[in-house]
């Protein structure tokens, strides 16, 4: 697994797909409360989880953003279009949210997956920068299920879904302070490229 996801997280950034490095701010203390990594239960154990979040724009912004990581690795649709994929939670991932927002309701939707097939800690931790100050973070209003349900992706709040369970917040567990690792990254990829 180790070496596909060096092969995956070089070729991706060869591409441009995704970018390591994000674009946008970070939030400054206070910013992003309740920002945590989350998972189906509060052990974050289980192989698979599927999150959903919904919120609301009156405008699209000039600039959004979202920021995701994942133990082990998710895939992200914004309004039931792909978005992007994060292939290991040591190199988190920042799309470009703007293409696939809408003006009123929106959905984040996040199929997730633990390598060690719910025998090790699993969980997920998301921001997204909606412009002005305006972050959406992972807690406990995002909804999960451990079984996949038919238009998961795209139906918002569909039956099977709970609310998301607490791992831990961000910059404690095992991941420690994910945001503060994009530089160190982003300076590791670069050397590697060159």
């Amino acid at each position: 697994a180790r070496q596909q996801w060096e092969r995956d997280t070089l070729a991706q950034a060869k591409s441009g797909q995704a970018s390591t490095v994000p674009s946008f701010p970070f939030p400054k203390p206070g910013e992003a409360k309740g920002l945590s990594w989350i998972w189906a239960n509060s052990a974050g154990t289980g192989e698979f989880a599927w999150f959903q979040k919904t919120f609301s724009l009156a405008t699209i912004p000039d600039r959004a953003q979202l920021f995701v990581s994942c133990d082990n690795e998710a895939e992200i649709w914004i309004n039931g279009k792909p978005l992007g994929k994060n292939p290991d939670w040591r190199t988190p991932s920042v799309f470009d949210l703007r293409p696939l927002l809408v003006e009123g309701e929106n959905l984040i939707a996040v199929a997730a997956k633990d390598w060690s097939k719910g025998e090790g800690k699993a969980a997920l931790v998301a921001l997204a920068s909606l412009g002005k100050g305006n972050y959406l973070g992972t807690d406990a209003s995002w909804t999960v299920s451990a079984k996949i349900r038919p238009r998961w992706n795209r139906v918002a709040d569909p039956k099977g879904f709970s609310a998301a369970a607490i791992v831990a917040v961000h910059g404690a567990g095992p991941w420690g302070p994910t945001f503060a690792k994009v530089k160190e990254n982003r300076q590791s990829l670069i050397a590697t490229l060159r």
